[in-house]
């Protein structure tokens, strides 16, 4: 088995949709498997990528007695506030079960939703080391595992603050609004698209992460953003224990592209490349910008062998 495990979701994608990404990781990253959540069309994926053994194919898939009974539960805002409530009860009085969190999950959105899969699949494979990333708008340039220390934990970092961000402003304002979240929303902006560390490390977030959408679900049924701002509140006030880096545009070895505009990189070599000459390892939302799009399709136009 290999050392290091890429999870990633592709739920409403079709085989072909992620080929840049995909074979990205299969030219720069050795002794790393893929490990794919797709929808119901999981055996088309497992026949596209039949060859590749390094590429895990899972079903994404919710317990539909719990789904059936929150939509039920949906109909009636009393009745939600008065469900939400007692979950968040139970969870301060009792703890988590496997029980509590085929509850919760359908209350969620399905990016909150993937933390669940995620924990459920670092309890159940050994690898030494994970990465949780988006998948359409990534791309590996080299291995982001190879620098990764046993107790850290690695994101990215955007060249915004919160405050200045109408939808992570409203994030966190919301999923926390019975926190004092001001001191928060003057840090800069962490995407949650991309993070990796050890196993250990990797179970403490995401338990971390659940534990949070219990105690705030009440604000948060159905929302889309509270995964990005229970990732921003961990980075800055969880973890405990953790050595938490965070990788800036154009001085760490992930770029987060969304508000760049690239004048942080430099593009030799048909390399992107921080200031200090060095490939960055991951290149997150380069579909926003046209000359790397370009630059990335033209590298990667030959099929998987």
């Amino acid at each position: 088995m290999n050392q290091n495990a890429i999870v990633a979701f592709a739920v409403g994608y079709n085989p072909g949709d992620l080929d840049l990404f995909i074979q990205s990781i299969d030219r720069n990253i050795e002794g790393t498997d893929l490990i794919l959540y797709v929808g119901k069309n999981d055996a088309d994926w497992r026949l596209a990528y039949s060859n590749n053994s390094w590429i895990k194919i899972r079903r994404f898939e919710e317990n539909l007695i719990s789904k059936a009974f929150s939509k039920v539960i949906k109909q009636s805002k009393w009745v939600l506030d008065l469900w939400t409530s007692t979950l968040t009860w139970a969870h301060e009085k009792y703890g988590r079960s496997k029980f509590s969190d085929h509850l919760i999950m359908p209350l969620l959105q399905f990016m909150c939703k993937r933390f669940i899969m995620l924990e459920k699949e670092l309890e159940n494979t050994n690898y030494s080391n994970y990465m949780l990333t988006d998948a359409r708008d990534v791309i590996f340039q080299s291995n982001p595992f190879q620098e990764l220390q046993s107790n850290q934990i690695i994101t990215g970092g955007e060249p915004k603050k919160i405050v200045d961000c109408e939808h992570n402003f409203k994030w966190i304002s919301t999923t926390f609004a019975d926190e004092n979240y001001l001191n928060i929303i003057k840090n800069q902006i962490l995407c949650a698209g991309v993070t990796l560390g050890s196993r250990e490390v990797m179970l403490q977030y995401v338990s971390e992460m659940i534990d949070i959408y219990y105690q705030k679900l009440g604000y948060i049924v159905d929302m889309l953003g509270p995964d990005q701002a229970v990732h921003n509140w961990l980075f800055y006030y969880g973890l405990e224990g953790v050595n938490k880096e965070i990788q800036n545009n154009g001085k760490g070895t992930i770029a987060t592209l969304h508000y760049s505009d690239l004048s942080e990189f430099d593009i030799t070599e048909g390399k992107v490349k921080n200031h200090n000459n060095v490939p960055l390892h991951i290149l997150h939302q380069f579909d926003r910008k046209d000359e790397l799009v370009e630059l990335f399709s033209k590298r990667y136009i030959s099929k998987l062998a």
